[in-house]
C-alpha cells in the first residue's frame, strides 16, 4: 500500500462507506496496532482481524463470517489484546475490580499491597488509574478550580490530621 497501511485505509473506506465489511490479515498482534484497529471500527460494523499465521481453513471460515453472513471475527490472540485494550477504557479488569473491594472494606494503600502481593508504588498507580476512569475528584478549593485532588486522599489526609491532633 502507498504509504498507507491497513488502518488508514480501513479508517478512509469506513469514513465514506461504514457498512463496508474488511477483514485485517495482518502479521500484526501487538498492542499497539490492535489498539489502532479498535478505535476505528464503526458501530455495528462487520469485521475481522485474523492473523497470517492462521491455517487456510481458519482464513476460509473468516472469510464466509464476515462476507456471507456480516458476522465479526477476531483471531483469538489479537481478541484477548484487544480486550485488554478495550478494558482499560471500559469497565474494570479483575485486579481493578479486587483494589475497588479493598478500598470498600477501608483498607490503606499499603494494606491493599501486602493483601495482593503487590509494592505499594504499584497499588498508587492502579488507584490513580481507577481514579481516572471513575472520574473521583472534586476541586482543591474555590479559588483554583482546576486544581484537583482525589477525595480518597482527601479523606485520608484528614484522618491523619485528625490522629495527629490526639
Amino acid at each position: 500500500m502507498n504509504n498507507r497501511n491497513g488502518i488508514e485505509a480501513a479508517r478512509t473506506i469506513w469514513k465514506e462507506r461504514p457498512d463496508t465489511r474488511i477483514l485485517f490479515w495482518s502479521n500484526y498482534s501487538d498492542e499497539a496496532y490492535v489498539r489502532g484497529v479498535s478505535r476505528i471500527v464503526p458501530d455495528g460494523a462487520a469485521y475481522g482481524y485474523v492473523l497470517k499465521s492462521a491455517s487456510d481453513e481458519r482464513l476460509r471460515l473468516a472469510l464466509r463470517s464476515i462476507f456471507v453472513e456480516a458476522q465479526c471475527v477476531i483471531d483469538r490472540e489479537v481478541r484477548g489484546m484487544q480486550q485488554k485494550s478495550l478494558g482499560q477504557t471500559k469497565g474494570f479488569s479483575d485486579t481493578e475490580y479486587e483494589i475497588l473491594v479493598d478500598i470498600a472494606l477501608g483498607l490503606t494503600d499499603r494494606a491493599i499491597a501486602r493483601r495482593r502481593n503487590l509494592s505499594l508504588r504499584s497499588v498508587q498507580n492502579r488507584l490513580q488509574q481507577l481514579y481516572e476512569k471513575l472520574d473521583v475528584y472534586q476541586a482543591a478549593s474555590d479559588d483554583h478550580e482546576d486544581s484537583r485532588f482525589n477525595l480518597r486522599v482527601e479523606t485520608e489526609l484528614a484522618h491523619h490530621i485528625k490522629m495527629a491532633a490526639m
